[in-house]
């Protein structure tokens, strides 16, 4: 059978289009990986959902202290800003919308 002129073919056939960017992946630059798109969302999870303090996430995951207080403060201005952390967007992150910052205005965590 073939197309009729006003029929959706996509809706024939049982296609799903998904729009969005694809995940950055992290960065071996020899003296230092890069955090992608999982990793971040995986720090963001560990300290919020997992209370971990920077210096234990930075620990667990063979990082600075100073890269994950970056990546937690790169996602709260992304979602002030936005509403929205496009890092944690692109993998489906469970905290794509939500702020890390305690209602004081003070990341925890800091030592």
């Amino acid at each position: 059978m073939n197309k009729q002129e006003k029929e959706n073919i996509i809706k024939q056939v049982g296609l799903k289009i998904e729009y969005g960017e694809e995940p950055v992946h992290c960065i071996d630059r020899h003296k230092y990986l890069t955090v992608g798109d999982s990793k971040h969302s995986e720090i963001l999870a560990l300290y919020i959902s997992e209370n971990k303090s920077m210096q234990k996430i930075a620990n667990q995951q063979n990082r600075s202290v100073a890269t994950i207080h970056k990546q937690i403060k790169d996602h709260d201005e992304a979602v002030a800003r936005s509403g929205f952390c496009p890092q944690c967007k692109r993998v489906h992150g469970l905290y794509e919308t939500e702020l890390t910052v305690k209602k004081e205005g003070k990341i925890s965590g800091l030592t």
